[in-house]
């Protein structure tokens, strides 16, 4: 049964996907302005990473403008209870039922349409925004003391837990949870799944994917752990590598690295 009055399926998948979204940023926009004043929250995309914006554009897009489909009525259930939802005043169930949403939609659509592909990506947006925090969070230590196992061997120092010597053995630096490499890796997963599900056709095989999502990974975590590296190496150099000039080069660094590889993945796709 289908009822036909009601908005089609990507007009209420773009919509929950445009409100979820909204709520579970607008904290951060909110303190990002805060701090840095609106132009400065502007100019640092108030916190958050670029490529989450573009992700987020897009999905809302390709949702709206997708052939359209009557909604059916576990598609209007669904959107009742996510509205419901959405409606408490709660980033964490903001950020639950937007992955709701997108796993219902992934469930039931059509593989390769684009509605499908709107949903892989905003359930991609949901792991750098939200589940890859929780993990932090429940893993902290863990993944802390991985980063400073990496600096340490990279400059042949000794480490404890989240701390490494510095090459000159002069002090040591303790990792903070910002400097984590978790964060990148979850923004190199979304934008693997942004390059593979932005245009329609793509059909990369499992394995494939597996291995250019994992290369960006590695190159991302590397790119960080040298930067963490260079400040074992050089101590004095520590403002220069994390103070807002520094970080900001790590970024670019780090988006343009992620980007190259994802779009090196899929070029075969696009060959004649």
């Amino acid at each position: 049964m289908h009822i036909t009055t009601f908005p089609s399926r990507g007009t209420l998948l773009g919509s929950l996907a445009a409100a979820g979204l909204a709520n579970g940023l607008l904290n951060r926009v909110i303190d990002a302005v805060a701090s840095e004043g609106l132009a400065g929250g502007i100019a640092g995309t108030f916190g958050i990473s670029a490529l989450v914006w573009i992700a987020a554009s897009i999905c809302v897009a390709q949702a709206w403008t997708a052939k359209p489909e009557p909604a059916g009525a576990w598609d209007i259930a669904c959107a009742w209870i996510a509205a419901a939802m959405l409606c408490v005043p709660s980033d964490i169930v903001s950020w639950v039922t937007v992955s709701g949403v997108a796993l219902y939609f992934i469930r039931r659509t059509t593989p390769s349409s684009a509605l499908r592909r709107a949903a892989v990506i905003l359930l991609a947006i949901t792991i750098p925004c939200f589940w890859s925090r929780i993990l932090f969070a429940l893993l902290s230590d863990t993944i802390l003391a991985a980063d400073a196992f990496l600096v340490s061997t990279a400059i042949g120092t000794e480490r404890s837990g989240n701390v490494f010597e510095t090459a000159d053995g002069t002090g040591a630096i303790w990792i903070a949870p910002g400097c984590s490499s978790l964060a990148n890796v979850s923004l190199a997963i979304l934008c693997w799944t942004l390059f593979v599900n932005a245009r329609p056709g793509n059909r990369i095989k499992a394995t494939n994917a597996v291995v250019w999502c994992g290369l960006s990974a590695t190159v991302v975590i590397a790119i960080n752990v040298g930067r963490m590296a260079l400040v074992g190496l050089e101590p004095q150099f520590y403002e220069a590598v994390h103070g807002r000039v520094g970080s900001a080069i790590a970024g670019w660094l780090t988006l343009g690295a992620m980007v190259a590889i994802s779009f090196r993945g899929i070029r075969p796709q696009y060959s004649p």
